[in-house]
């Protein structure tokens, strides 16, 4: 409810009112995305336009910025009762707490460099956390490596490391884009048609990727 600054939570099918959070924090909400907990509980993340002015178009202070992502946890009791509690919230553009090392993202074209070795490529995902000429001349830590080289253990692929890009089949190179996304440890990933140019069998494998980080608590948005 963006005229209301708050979320409602309604019961479905019957529609009926159980609550609403977000009250006093909230300045312009306009999306929420669901994630089950293992305990029963759901974990709710608002985006939050968080602008100003009279038509939300200005700029807020530098230090307000790390409030654009919100995440509550709800809980519900034997008779639907909400109980919502706030988890903080995300976003600033700041080294020490970027909104892009939050959130992951995987293409549907994978966007490999063709000629850089795939360990080099997952390395790229650590280029918004580093200076500008060590992400320019490619002058990654050994510890950054080894992040790598774990992403890459994680979806399979670790032998793959020292290839080129350009040498991987299809599927290989998704999982390498994965591993990318993954290499800040991301509590959402944004997944653009992962498997749109893929074959099914290949395609499945994936999904079965995502679907092990869901339960290993991501969100994943496709």
């Amino acid at each position: 409810e963006r005229d209301n600054k708050r979320v409602q939570v309604l019961s479905l099918p019957d529609f009926r009112p159980l609550g609403s959070f977000g009250e006093g924090q909230m300045r312009s909400p306009y999306g929420l995305w669901l994630n089950a907990a293992d305990d029963g509980a759901v974990d709710v993340y608002v985006t939050d336009n968080f602008m100003e002015g009279a038509r939300y178009d200005v700029v807020p202070p530098l230090e307000q910025l790390d409030q654009r992502v919100r995440r509550y946890r709800l809980r519900f009791g034997p008779q639907g009762e909400l109980a919502a509690e706030s988890l903080g919230s995300f976003g600033d553009t700041g080294e020490a707490n970027a909104l892009r090392s939050r959130v992951g993202v995987v293409f549907q074209q994978f966007n490999l460099v063709p000629r850089l070795s795939v360990l080099t490529n997952v390395c790229l995902g650590f280029l918004g956390q580093m200076p500008r000429w060590r992400g320019t001349i490619g002058r990654f830590t050994k510890a950054q490596k080894l992040q790598a080289m774990r992403a890459l253990t994680r979806v399979g692929i670790a032998e793959q490391a020292l290839k080129r890009g350009s040498q991987l089949s299809g599927g290989q190179q998704q999982r390498a884009a994965i591993a990318r996304a993954l290499i800040n440890d991301p509590l959402i990933v944004l997944a653009d048609e992962p498997t749109g140019n893929l074959d099914t069998a290949t395609g499945e494998t994936i999904l079965g990727i995502f679907e092990e980080l869901r339960r290993q608590g991501r969100t994943i948005i496709m």
